[in-house]
């Protein structure tokens, strides 16, 4: 684990199957891996994402911009 992930006193958020399964049943403009899964793991966990990206279009999450 890095230090500044050590220092922030956050865990990592593990990948369940069910984010997985999940990821299926986002729509197309999700189309980077990495943001799909988050937007899944936010989905299916009841999760705010925090982001200074607008490309997820997050549509059924409370998203943070940054």
């Amino acid at each position: 684990m890095s230090v500044a992930v050590t220092e922030s006193e956050h865990s990592p958020l593990d990948i369940t199957f069910r984010q997985v399964e999940a990821v299926g049943d986002l729509p197309p403009h999700h189309q980077d891996p990495f943001d799909r899964i988050l937007v899944a793991q936010a989905i299916v966990d009841g999760l705010t994402l925090v982001t200074a990206d607008r490309q997820p279009e997050p549509d059924r999450i409370p998203v943070i911009w940054t």
